[in-house]
């Protein structure tokens, strides 16, 4: 498999429909190849032939790029934007291993919820959480904005249990699993997750989650409340969103006010506070049971 993906890799890959390229006085390059969009027609370049004059190889050779891992050869040729990408087709070149090739971390991608609720999501990083069942999940997301409803850690002021046994985690976050579409629920792997274990415990649960809340160290690269050892920066973190400003995030998908969020680090020096960012987007607490804004992370 690895020889393949470095052979195809190599050559240059374009496309465009028949009619185009029929038309076309373009003089591909020796091995650039240009791919019919609407037909099982493929040109292959030499250099000093004009793309209408170039005779087409037969459908097999597309076939057998077909039967790569992972539809690979749709990755290579036809580089889709995130955004008009079906969560099937977003799995597919996840688990291909070549989701960075195809991708970029910030790529956004907007759904709606069954309540109605629209959501815009960003790619946070690639090949960066531990698959429950093993191996890398190819590609993490998490929330542009906020969720329009705020929600509390627990329903009482205690961190005792961590993350893990929190009414978020046990309760809420399984609520808006459920609000996903069809589609993408389907294409959600579940991941390891560490936290505390809360009531000032450097005690580090992990937990298999498929919706989970960001890790201070996750956001931030470094703590300020919560203990060692609960994972590490999201290269969307650490490269895009990384100023205080950029972590400002909205409820109602950014067209409300701005507002504090949650995330899943307990606080380490109490037994009442989970950390979050502020407001204006610095590292901070809250009470577990007050009202916070939520932004949900996943892989896929």
């Amino acid at each position: 498999m690895a020889d393949k993906t470095k052979n195809v890799s190599a050559i240059q890959l374009k496309g465009g429909t028949s009619a185009k390229i029929k038309a076309s006085t373009y003089v591909p390059k020796a091995r650039e190849v240009i791919v019919s969009t609407d037909s099982n027609e493929m040109f292959i370049g030499d250099g000093k032939t004009q793309l209408k004059a170039l005779a087409s190889t037969n459908s097999p050779v597309l076939s057998k790029l077909e039967t790569m891992d992972a539809k690979l050869d749709q990755l290579l040729l036809f580089k889709p934007a995130l955004a008009d990408c079906s969560w099937g087709q977003i799995k597919a070149i996840s688990e291909s291993g070549n989701a960075a090739a195809a991708f970029k971390v910030g790529d956004e991608k907007t759904i709606t919820l069954s309540t109605g609720e629209e959501v815009t999501l960003v790619i946070l990083g690639f090949n960066h959480d531990d698959v429950t069942s093993g191996g890398k999940a190819g590609i993490t997301f998490g929330m542009k904005n906020l969720l329009a409803t705020k929600y509390p850690m627990n329903s009482s002021n205690d961190n005792t249990g961590g993350w893990d046994k929190s009414v978020m985690r046990t309760s809420t976050m399984a609520t808006l699993l459920g609000q996903l579409p069809a589609d993408l629920q389907a294409a959600i792997k579940a991941v390891n997750k560490k936290a505390s274990a809360g009531a000032q415990s450097t005690s580090i649960t992990t937990s298999s989650d498929k919706l989970f809340l960001l890790a201070e160290i996750e956001v931030f690269g470094s703590k300020s409340y919560s203990v060692t050892g609960e994972g590490t920066q999201y290269a969307y973190y650490r490269d895009i969103a990384n100023t205080a400003s950029a972590r400002i995030k909205k409820l109602s998908n950014g067209s409300g006010s701005a507002n504090g969020w949650w995330l899943r680090s307990p606080d380490a020096s109490n037994s009442t506070y989970f950390c979050g960012v502020t407001t204006d987007g610095y590292a901070g607490n809250g009470a577990a049971s007050g009202g916070d804004g939520v932004a949900f992370g996943f892989c896929v």
